[in-house]
């Protein structure tokens, strides 16, 4: 079962609706996730998106928190698939998919 939640009245961004039948929630759709957002990584790292690619899977991003991650890669630029991408931040909350 996919969960969504918001913590404000802010559009949620949503992946593909079902699952993918094994437990999993989809990928989070990148195409209306704009350049300059914040979005967390399932690996828990912060990074800005510099651009998504045109058919919304995969996104080119700057770390800017490696939590979880080499803290080498500070600043670093890397190229991340939809399904590496946990959560869009909005201010001072997060949204979102989980999966209980």
């Amino acid at each position: 079962m996919v969960v969504w939640a918001t913590i404000s009245a802010a559009p949620l961004i949503r992946a593909p609706s079902g699952s993918l039948g094994n437990g999993i929630a989809p990928a989070m759709n990148l195409e209306k996730v704009p350049t300059g957002a914040k979005v967390v990584t399932t690996s828990g790292d912060v990074v800005e998106v510099l651009d998504v690619a045109p058919d919304g899977l995969s996104a080119r991003v700057r770390y800017l928190d490696p939590l979880s991650s080499d803290p080498a890669l500070l600043g670093k630029e890397a190229s991340l698939t939809a399904d590496e991408i946990a959560a869009i931040e909005h201010g001072k909350h997060l949204e979102g998919s989980s999966n209980p």
